[in-house]
């Protein structure tokens, strides 16, 4: 790196905030762009019971937020379901070997059925469109090492409000009382999330500002950032 003298690009603050290597070196951030399933005009079609998505990897807070909804937020929202997006989970559902350490959230999540808790397989960028329009709120575990947060981009992008812990890029993706909530606790975290599945006038109002304020960066505009910095050179 110190004798090519690359010009290095992040995919946001929180990534970048992490380079730690003593080169002075020119550094930019270009943020990942939306497919148009994700930022299409399209309605939002709720569904019932009212339903709350998790699209976390199984290792990072699933078994958190399970018990967290089972104990505080079902009983706020007796009605409501949840969905586990997990392509690890949903082969675990169907008979298939899981690694080891990922057995014991299967097993969780297998017997949350009865709180309401469904496994399905990741779908196609228009599937998983459809499934955030149709949906209430993102239960958003966060990890300290997500420096990106995809899902939670394109959530936001089809209107679904999120409640997330403030951790990797979240505050990065949510826009925090507008979009969504970035909470302090589990507490918090489980009353955000009932009075999303519960309150219509909550939920409306965040959905309406996600739709109008989270999908106008598409990969044309990324496309561009990148041109103009190649195009600029080194010195950029």
């Amino acid at each position: 790196l110190e004798s090519y003298r690359p010009q290095l690009v992040f995919q946001g603050a929180t990534q970048a905030e992490g380079w730690r290597v003593s080169a002075d070196l020119p550094l930019h951030i270009i943020a990942p762009g939306l497919r148009q399933e994700f930022t299409a005009d399209a309605v939002t079609e709720l569904t019932e019971p009212p339903t709350a998505v998790v699209t976390t990897h199984p290792a990072h807070g699933l078994s958190w937020l399970l018990d967290l909804w089972i104990a505080q937020i079902r009983p706020l929202a007796p009605t409501a379901h949840l969905v586990v997006v997990s392509a690890v989970l949903d082969k675990g559902r169907g008979g298939s070997e899981v690694p080891e350490d990922i057995r014991p959230v299967l097993a969780k999540a297998l017997a949350a059925a009865e709180h309401g808790v469904e496994i399905v397989a990741p779908q196609s960028d228009a599937g998983m469109a459809w499934l955030y329009r149709s949906a209430r709120v993102h239960l958003y575990p966060g990890h300290a090492d997500d420096m990106v947060c995809w899902t939670l981009m394109e959530s936001q992008a089809c209107g679904l409000p999120a409640v997330a812990r403030g951790l990797g890029a979240v505050r990065e993706r949510i826009r925090d009382g507008q979009t969504g909530q970035v909470v302090p606790d589990d507490a918090a975290f489980a009353n955000v999330a009932a009075r999303l599945l519960t309150d219509d006038g909550m939920f409306w109002g965040m959905n309406r500002d996600a739709r109008l304020l989270q999908r106008e960066r598409n990969w044309d505009v990324v496309a561009a950032e990148f041109d103009t910095l190649i195009k600029a050179g080194p010195s950029a």
